[in-house]
């Protein structure tokens, strides 16, 4: 019988998958068997192994209390196409696995590239996130058959993504999801850090919906 492995202390940790390549970053919360859990997504660009965990904590990620993941982009096309989304679908499975995590609730957190991501797993998974926060991103296409809570995040001063695109999305979605954009003053598309604030606000929104029932 395979020992099982020592459990891991809360902190953040540089990680690669069962695959053999997959680099991802972990943030480990107190309570990692029941802490809600988010798919954090990066920007785009091409750094050093584990490019992740500055994205990690640029945004701020090991703030919230989740378990988080956030895997490097190795596919060299960005989040949006089934190749990433076979990846991050079978790691989130993979951590779970492993640190016996049962999420109540799973958000995406992605920015830029990122944010596309998020837009673009949510619609074909349907049902495997319970919300998603892009920031600083547009939707990749059309929004047909969506059922996924959105809380949008954008800068007035985005110098890359107009913000009418998803201002648009997000005001043709099902009232019933409480769907939501949020733009804030003054932020450019590079002022990752300076949208803490605003993600720490819709964190709030999606730890409501938990207690909503929603």
């Amino acid at each position: 019988m395979t020992p099982k492995p020592p459990a891991l202390a809360p902190g953040t940790y540089e990680r690669v998958a069962a695959d053999g390549h997959t680099r991802y970053t972990l943030v480990v919360p107190p309570d990692v068997g029941t802490a809600p859990m988010v798919l954090g997504l990066h920007y785009a660009g091409h750094g050093a192994p584990h490019y992740a965990t500055g994205f990690v904590s640029a945004l701020g990620l090991e703030k919230l209390g989740a378990l988080v993941v956030a895997p490097d982009c190795a596919t060299g096309r960005g989040w949006a196409n089934p190749a990433s989304q076979e990846v991050v679908l079978s790691l989130l499975d993979e951590v779970k696995a492993e640190l016996g995590a049962t999420p109540p609730r799973t958000a995406i957190i992605g920015y830029s590239m990122g944010g596309i991501g998020a837009w673009y797993l949510a619609a074909y998974a349907p049902g495997k996130f319970d919300a998603i926060i892009p920031v600083a991103a547009q939707p990749p296409g059309p929004l047909t058959e969506w059922n996924t809570p959105v809380y949008a995040i954008h800068g007035t001063e985005d110098e890359l993504f107009d913000a009418a695109p998803t201002r648009a999305a997000v005001a043709g979605l099902d009232p019933a999801l409480d769907a939501r954009m949020v733009e804030v003053q003054g932020l450019g598309h590079y002022d990752v850090s300076r949208y803490q604030p605003a993600l720490l606000q819709a964190w709030a929104w999606f730890a409501k919906g938990a207690s909503d029932g929603t």
